[in-house]
């Protein structure tokens, strides 16, 4: 399948979210204004696990705007929930080992570490910001899983799977902030979201 744009639709993928069992996209949608699909690596990823604890914490920003975020990961079910036990989180996590998702939606791996670092000084510094963060916040990188070269993407789509906003990293760092995001949902406006 070729890269989704704005105003495609998203395949209504029969998701296997960790601890719920599997649900169709469509029925997951219908239960927000918007849906947030947000692709990271595995929850032993450092940089996942400090993006993960940031949207915990700013989630309020998007039940004040009538959306939901999905979690997609490359991490099985059992690891997922091993890891949310003591600390759980407020949004679901969709679990896609095989990269099924991934695949299908042309959300690409790098061929190298370099290849997927960013390169820009502000990208760079990102980086490196995030990493003091983990050590910060007593973050600890775990095991790795999936595609360890895998970039992370961003959708977001309407009650319809029409899709509104669609952004494909082009380095581990290429992605918007909690708060970057609730602000695209905001500039989006509910013209724009199907019913």
């Amino acid at each position: 399948m070729a890269r989704l744009s704005k105003d495609d639709l998203m395949p209504d993928f029969n998701l296997l979210i960790a601890g719920r069992g599997r649900s169709p996209i469509g029925d997951i949608a219908e239960r927000a204004s918007v849906t947030i699909l947000w692709f990271m690596r595995f929850m032993g990823c450092g940089i996942c696990k400090y993006d993960m604890h940031i949207l915990s914490r700013d989630y309020g920003q998007f039940q004040a705007l009538g959306a939901q975020v999905l979690v997609i990961m490359q991490s099985p079910e059992k690891t997922v929930l091993r890891e949310t036990q003591s600390a759980p989180i407020p949004f679901d996590i969709v679990c896609d080992p095989d990269c099924v998702i991934y695949d299908a939606l042309d959300v690409q791996a790098t061929g190298t570490k370099e290849e997927r670092l960013p390169k820009s000084p502000e990208g760079i510094a990102l980086l490196e910001y995030k990493k003091k963060e983990l050590g910060r916040l007593g973050l600890e990188r775990g095991e790795s899983e999936g595609r360890s070269e895998q970039l992370p993407a961003i959708f977001i789509i309407d009650r319809s799977l029409r899709v509104l906003h669609a952004h494909y990293a082009e380095n581990s760092v290429d992605m918007p902030s909690p708060g970057e995001a609730a602000d695209i949902i905001k500039h989006l406006g509910e013209e724009n979201w199907g019913d």
